[in-house]
C-alpha cells in the first residue's frame, strides 16, 4: 500500500539558521545598505551599535505575527497604521437621529424665523 504524497506544501524553504530564501536576501540587503549608509551619516564609533540596531529592526519586522501569523509584523504593523489614518465613519441610531432632528430644527428656523417656536401659534 503506497503512502499518500501531497503535490505541494505550504512549508517554506530553508537555507541556514531556520531562515528563508528571501529572509537571507533581505538580511543581506540590510547587511549592504546599512553598511553603505554607515560612512556617510554615522560617527566612528556608533557604527557597529547602528549596524546591530538596523538587523534587530529587520529580525523584528520579518518574523511572523503573534495575532496573525500569515502575515509578517511589518505587514500587520503597516495595516494598523493604514486602519488609524482612514476616515472614521459612526453608524448609530442616536447619530442619524441626531442629524434628523437637527436638519428638522434648521429648517425650521428658515421657516418661521429665528426667534420663533414652530410649536408656539402665532398671533395674526
Amino acid at each position: 500500500m503506497a503512502g499518500l504524497v501531497p503535490k505541494t506544501t505550504s512549508a517554506e524553504n530553508k537555507l541556514m539558521w531556520g531562515l528563508s530564501y528571501p529572509r537571507v536576501l533581505g538580511l543581506v540587503f540590510t547587511l549592504v545598505i546599512t553598511t553603505n549608509m554607515n560612512q556617510y551619516f554615522i560617527h566612528t564609533y556608533l557604527q557597529p551599535i547602528y549596524i546591530f540596531t538596523n538587523l534587530g529592526f529587520y529580525f523584528l519586522l520579518t518574523r511572523k505575527d503573534a495575532t496573525n501569523p500569515k502575515k509578517l509584523m511589518a505587514q500587520g504593523l503597516l495595516s494598523f497604521v493604514l486602519q488609524m489614518l482612514e476616515p472614521k465613519r459612526y453608524l448609530s441610531i442616536l447619530g442619524s437621529a441626531f442629524s434628523e432632528e437637527k436638519r428638522e430644527m434648521s429648517s425650521a428656523a428658515r421657516l418661521y424665523g429665528k426667534e420663533s417656536n414652530p410649536n408656539e401659534e402665532q398671533e395674526g
